[in-house]
């Protein structure tokens, strides 16, 4: 984490303890799918946001509609009963309750208590900064105020729970609320590159922060990650609201192409390994996700000189009428993938190797899959 950041981090947790040592509490946000909150300091101003595991649709604690029908069961460690309410820090506890990978929750690919990884991952691989994802960590907090379902063995004790704690960034509105013309071209570059990478699940204007740094001059933040790499068999549901604005269909400049070519998902995989709690990591699908994606961007932007547009249509499902039914067909990504896990098969009956070198070769062997199929593709949709 660069320096500035971690400044920033170690101040505004400071000052959210402060704020609940004089009673300041947190604030529930309506507008969200899962349990969000606001954190304070003891001005009452917001420092951050905190997204619990275990309030993510369909989790165990999730105060509104997205509920499983199973009761929800109380971790036996990690979550324990605490005497006091004041407690916010940038650490995981030892253990926690979490859904198995192979579930999906509100989003397909992605599991439920899985969303909070994703928004640090996010804000890691934005590397340089260059799309602008707040600072985010993986932060345990307990106060009263957090939800815990109603009848479970927790609901009469203070819980400390794990989630992601993202710095809370004051802006004047988002992009649902402003001509998108008015954005720069390298803004929207840079969003877009993040979020072919990441394969998002959810872009769109109302999770694009605008902030006006001169008189119709603007700076847009990129937030809330939790819907991005989805697992690779399961990218139906990648949106991208800049598709449809014309800075996206716009050539990527030699600044934003020399970045593009920069980029090795084999080193960022490497990194996120290192850099998240070690019970808060990415499940293998995911990681494929990764490799896969940036490998798309690097083909279609730096060999074809596609732009942004051409390459989130190639990512994202198009409406077809058929038979008076409103059907999807699979993207070419999608398609694509399929095509590459299917080449790829024969790695899995390798010889033994240890688990992180086996786990890297299949991963090879399939981008590589992936790279040829997608070359054939645009270059029979060229001839």
């Amino acid at each position: 984490m660069p320096a500035d950041d971690l400044r920033a981090l170690l101040a505004a947790t400071k000052d959210i303890n402060d704020g609940f040592q004089t009673n300041v509490p947190p604030i529930p946000v309506d507008d969200c799918t899962g349990g969000v909150y606001f954190l304070r300091n003891k001005s009452k101003r917001i420092a951050a946001v905190f997204k619990p595991c275990d309030e993510e649709p369909y989790a165990p604690n999730h105060p509104k509609q997205f509920r499983r029908l199973a009761p929800a069961k109380t971790p036996s460690s990690g979550t324990e009963a605490l005497n006091s309410d004041l407690i916010c820090r940038c650490q995981q506890p030892e253990s926690e309750c979490r859904t198995k990978s192979s579930q999906s929750g509100i989003r397909v690919g992605i599991a439920p208590g899985d969303a909070a990884v994703r928004e640090v991952a996010a804000y890691l691989l934005d590397r340089d900064r260059s799309a602008g994802v707040p600072t985010s960590v993986v932060a345990t907090a307990a106060h009263a105020a957090f939800h815990v379902a109603p009848g479970s063995a927790a609901s009469s004790t203070l819980v400390l729970k794990t989630g992601a704690l993202q710095l809370y960034i004051p802006h004047k509105c988002t992009a649902e609320d402003i001509a998108s013309s008015l954005f720069s071209p390298a803004d929207v570059h840079a969003i877009a590159v993040l979020d072919i990478r990441l394969a998002n699940q959810d872009r769109h204007g109302g999770n694009l922060l605008v902030i006006e740094q001169a008189k119709r001059v603007f700076k847009l933040v990129p937030i809330d990650h939790g819907a991005c790499l989805p697992r690779v068999s399961e990218m139906e549901e990648t949106s991208f609201e800049w598709l449809f604005w014309p800075q996206a269909k716009r050539a990527f400049s030699d600044n934003t192409r020399a970045y593009i070519a920069s980029l090795s998902s084999w080193d960022e995989a490497r990194m996120l390994c290192l850099a998240l709690p070690p019970d808060h990591q990415l499940e293998e699908q995911a990681v494929l996700t990764l490799h896969v994606c940036t490998a798309l961007l690097q083909v279609c932007a730096l060999e074809w000189n596609m732009s942004a547009n051409d390459i989130g249509a190639l990512m994202c499902r198009r409406e077809n009428v058929a038979l008076e039914q409103q059907q999807t067909e699979q993207s070419v990504l999608e398609v694509l993938v399929a095509k590459a896990q299917a080449d790829a098969a024969r790695w899995e009956h390798q010889p033994e190797m240890p688990n992180r070198a086996a786990q890297e070769q299949r991963f090879r062997a399939t981008v590589d899959c992936f790279k040829r199929h997608l070359n054939a593709y645009l270059s029979d949709r060229a001839a």
